[in-house]
């Protein structure tokens, strides 16, 4: 072997060692960072943990637990709306047929139904299911309809980590059967809603019209228009408060075709009218309460 070879055979041969050697210290070091990163879950503290893993820890409901009184606190009790029935959650994506046949169900089993909502979406496809609903129920119905009262609700959520409180606000409707004065086909209703309408002065029309007939009618179309009328029946409701007595106001919906020049649309025609509260409200367990 010449000198030059032997020389480039000791440099390539150093390379090779120096090359393992770096290998090895890398492995060292994953296999230590991995063993850290195994450790067991006891020897963590409680107050690192957030999410699904903390609520585990402190003992608390892994679900989160709707509530139509507002949040006072961390603290703050929470109970359902009603004792032994929990309400139908209502989803963006939910379809609406389905939901329509577990809202006659639980009606024509005890006699009322709580539907709960977050969101735009949400509360147009709760709507839409009611109105269903009502078809699905008509020979039970005979010349009832399908009442709904709305009203805003809080879903209590876990703290977050600075320690505030998060809860998302959201629309509880109770739906019941009662014979309350409706719109009739193919009459022309008093109001219409848009997605501009200004919920304010739409709720103080409708006050002026339930006072003086005994109830008002409205018609919109799609999502945003629901909205605000949705929103209008809960300020006409503060409005009419002394009107009212105790009582509430409700609100039938139904689905109407019509033809817009060659066009035919389908709208949300829905009635405002005094009724008594709700029967899921009367049964309802008090917040705070250990039933």
């Amino acid at each position: 072997m010449t000198l030059a070879a032997g020389r480039r055979f000791a440099s390539v041969s150093a390379y090779a060692v120096l090359q393992r050697s770096v290998v090895l210290a890398a492995s060292r070091r994953l296999r230590f960072r991995g063993m850290a990163s195994f450790a067991p879950l006891s020897a963590v503290a409680p107050s690192t943990l957030t999410g699904p893993r903390r609520r585990e820890f402190s003992g608390e409901a892994s679900s989160s637990t709707p509530s139509s009184v507002p949040p006072s606190g961390p603290g703050a009790a929470a109970a359902g709306p009603a004792k032994g029935a929990e309400p139908l959650i209502c989803g963006k994506q939910t379809n609406v047929g389905i939901f329509a046949g577990a809202i006659s169900k639980r009606v024509a089993a005890q006699g009322w139904c709580v539907i709960d909502a977050v969101g735009p979406e949400a509360g147009y496809n709760a709507l839409k299911s009611v109105c269903t609903a009502g078809t699905y129920m008509s020979d039970f119905l005979g010349e009832r309809h399908l009442v709904v009262t709305p009203e805003k609700a809080w879903l209590h959520q876990r703290t977050a980590p600075p320690g505030r409180f998060s809860v998302t606000a959201m629309l509880r409707f109770h739906v019941w059967p009662l014979a309350v004065p409706t719109c009739k086909d193919g009459a022309d209703p008093e109001m219409w809603f848009s997605s501009s309408t200004n919920p304010g002065k739409a709720a103080g029309l409708m006050r002026r019209a339930v006072q003086d007939r005994g109830w008002a009618s409205a018609a919109s179309m799609g999502v945003q228009s629901a909205e605000k009328a949705i929103k209008t029946i809960m300020i006409a409701q503060t409005y009419l408060a002394e009107y009212l007595e105790g009582r509430s106001l409700g609100a039938t919906f139904r689905l109407e075709r019509f033809q817009d020049e060659a066009e035919e649309k389908v709208r949300i025609v829905l009635s405002c009218s005094p009724v008594p509260s709700p029967p899921s409200l009367e049964t309802a367990v008090a917040p705070g309460s250990d039933k």
